[in-house]
């Protein structure tokens, strides 16, 4: 493990790029995942940058103005989808690894958790959310740093790619209050209880569904939503939710040790709490509480490796053991949640891409 291993700088700002650039490719390449023909079409359909601020309706397209207007620039480039894909990945990535170099004390295995579980969801399927998470995560430091304005600029930036990183005004709205860890713990327990016995979609749509008079796109949304909650929960009992109610434990039990260890793990744990709660309260609606959850518990990359630092020095390269078997198991989980489909890359070609990875 190369955390434990005496390593010159130079070694490590190498690995650094050489993991960016493989998974940046991994990610940026792959093809015949769920949303890939519904961001293709858009980058079809969008014109370059000249011909689309001079005026082109982007009402059509239902998606936030900015994302059109980067694939209207990177149009100027080329006509191939794959560039705008490559693009977002290499993004995505560089943000995350920056981050978890800046908040972990144990860079590497940072990387294997994330791989094992936000790489994929994210980076790899959820692509403008997944940009979104990666601007929210680097913008948890104005907060450590008490920053307070740099922050809502970050979290609007992530917003103009992902309408929904508004909520993690939420866990910001914790993270001020700064609730004990009894407190805290009191909290996930009610939600948790929520979760199960009284999910709170329907109160949602009984008193909320007469926004949608006031705009037809408020309407599109709610009943969007109302689709997603009658046909997909995500549960509060499955192997997903569980392992992260069992973080959430461990982070409230141990967090008033851990911050005086690293400087970012207060605010990270903060919004880790309030990711848990987001998820069990908002269960039954599977798209708000997995998209708004996982916006918040973007740390839990740092979060899960930081444990390793309740125990002496000369016992947690054998402890990250556990770490990479958790990684697998997340990884495990995921792809059955997911049911991903096998791993097709464009660089040798593949059904969704004619020309292959050259044909620019």
């Amino acid at each position: 493990m190369f955390d434990f291993c005496k390593t010159s700088r130079t070694a490590q700002s190498f690995l650094h790029f050489l993991l960016l650039v493989i998974l940046a490719l991994f990610a940026g390449t792959r093809v015949g995942w769920s949303d890939q023909d519904g961001y293709m079409w858009i980058f079809d359909m969008v014109s370059p940058l000249p011909v689309f601020i001079s005026g082109q309706t982007f009402m059509e397209f239902r998606i936030e103005y900015f994302y059109l207007l980067f694939n209207s620039f990177l149009k100027c480039f080329s006509e191939n989808p794959l560039v705008m894909f490559l693009s977002v990945a290499t993004m995505v990535v560089a943000l995350n690894l920056r981050a978890f170099r800046k908040y972990s004390p144990y860079f590497f295995l940072s990387i294997l958790v994330y791989y094992s579980n936000y790489y994929f969801v994210g980076t790899m399927t959820a692509m403008r959310q997944g940009l979104a998470a990666a601007v929210i995560l680097t913008g948890m430091a104005f907060l450590a740093d008490r920053k307070w304005t740099a922050f809502f600029i970050t979290v609007f930036v992530a917003c103009l790619f992902h309408f929904s990183a508004i909520f993690v005004l939420f866990g910001y709205l914790l993270y001020r209050l700064n609730f004990s860890a009894r407190v805290l713990f009191w909290m996930v327990a009610g939600s948790f209880m929520m979760g199960i016995f009284s999910p709170i979609s329907h109160w949602l749509f009984s008193h909320f569904i007469g926004l949608g008079d006031l705009n037809p796109q408020i309407q599109t949304g709610l009943n969007y939503l109302e689709d997603q909650q009658q046909g997909f929960a995500l549960g509060v009992l499955r192997p997903t939710s569980l392992k992260q109610l069992a973080i959430c434990l461990l982070v409230i039990r141990y967090r008033d040790y851990l911050c005086t260890q690293l400087k970012y793990f207060n605010v990270l744990s903060i919004f880790y709490c309030a990711a848990t709660m987001w998820r069990f309260i908002f269960n039954d609606i599977a798209v708000l509480a997995a998209r708004v959850g996982g916006l918040l518990s973007v740390g839990e990359p740092v979060i899960v490796v930081s444990f390793l630092l309740l125990f002496k020095p000369d016992q947690r390269r054998w402890i990250a053991l556990l770490v990479v078997v958790f990684a697998a198991a997340s990884l495990y989980l995921n792809f059955i949640a997911f049911n991903f489909p096998p791993y097709v890359s464009a660089l040798w070609g593949g059904k969704y891409w004619k020309e292959g990875f050259f044909g620019f």
